[in-house]
């Protein structure tokens, strides 16, 4: 997950950098998530996280990574 989270942040920075865009916050939080999400599905099949569970409840997340 933390793969995920870094890569984000790396092709945000590039982005900035080499395509001289703007920084978008919230867009860049929406990616992040979607991101993490799709690495949880991927990792994880059976379990039962959903996007609202990964929304609203970030504990319940990191738990079934932890676990």
């Amino acid at each position: 997950m933390w793969v995920r989270l870094v890569w984000s942040i790396w092709k945000q920075r590039n982005q900035i950098l080499y395509n001289c865009a703007c920084p978008d916050v919230q867009e860049f939080f929406c990616t992040t998530q979607r991101n993490v999400r799709a690495w949880v599905r991927a990792n994880y099949p059976n379990s039962s996280f959903s996007y609202l569970d990964g929304y609203f409840n970030h504990i319940l997340c990191l738990n079934l990574i932890l676990s």
